[in-house]
């Protein structure tokens, strides 16, 4: 991986395990991801077929990216609305898992979802037209688009999916 400067606003990342094949997309082009890489905002991670990819953020919380799958840390947020999530999964799998006893601050962003109050471990897989969300243990809120739409708390050993509105 090429060295560039990092600056990471909202917590650091680093690439703990990497199984098979992962890319970094940054302004200043694509990459080959290796284990130990540290990730800044708005870094785009792309995973290959047949790879597998866990990112680990400063405050204990592991992100686990299946296959085929791209995910955005920390995108940027337009002016005036509101905070901008933690991370957004552009398309593919991932799961979520904090530390037992502290939940997760912050939204995770899906192109049709969003998910906040991580108090436990999930699984998402999204891409442009729908969103499944399994939650192992614990809870987490489940707000699917359009905006505006109403939250709902999903616990463990639920399955949601859905097809919202863009």
């Amino acid at each position: 991986l090429l060295a560039l400067p990092h600056t990471v606003a909202w917590a650091q990342a680093v690439v703990g395990i990497l199984e098979g094949r992962a890319i970094l997309l940054r302004p200043e082009g694509q990459f080959e991801l290796a284990e130990g890489a540290l990730l800044r905002d708005a870094d785009i991670v792309e995973t290959a077929p047949a790879s597998f990819a866990q990112i680990e953020l400063a405050d204990g919380l592991r992100i686990g990216l299946g296959e085929n799958t791209r995910l955005m840390l920390a995108p940027p947020r337009a002016a005036g609305h509101g905070a901008a999530p933690r991370l957004h999964l552009l398309q593919g799998w991932l799961k979520l898992t904090p530390l037992l006893d502290k939940p997760a601050v912050g939204e995770f962003a899906t192109p049709r979802a969003t998910l906040s109050a991580l108090a436990g471990v999930c699984v998402v897989s999204a891409d442009a037209t729908a969103v499944s969300l399994f939650v192992e243990s614990g809870s987490v809120s489940f707000v699917e688009r359009p905006a505006g739409a109403t939250a709902r708390s999903v616990r463990g050993g639920d399955f949601v999916t859905g097809r919202g509105n863009a």
